[in-house]
């Protein structure tokens, strides 16, 4: 109704890619978790977990975001981006 389609998907296309932050602690962090990931059961995208682990290898750990609401964050963390990513 608004025809905005070509001008939203000229903003949203970059969306798609990690974006690499510095901490206050000036160390490098990859943020991505899509352009509406800002609520209670955001979680972090699986694009952005795989690039992490490969940059810190075998002896690094990697945190990622699962959401504040324990009821549908960590639900929708553990049951379906673990089992669809493969990740462990």
């Amino acid at each position: 109704d608004l025809s905005v389609s070509g001008a939203l998907t000229v903003l949203m296309k970059d969306t798609v890619m990690p974006t690499m932050l510095q901490t206050l602690e000036n160390t490098g962090v990859l943020v991505h978790a899509g352009p509406f990931a800002n609520i209670a059961h955001g979680n972090s995208s699986i694009l952005a977990d795989k690039i992490a682990l490969k940059l810190v290898g075998n002896d690094g750990f990697v945190v990622t975001e699962a959401g504040f609401g324990a009821d549908i964050g960590a639900e929708k963390f553990v049951d379906i981006k673990c089992r669809a990513s493969g990740l462990k």
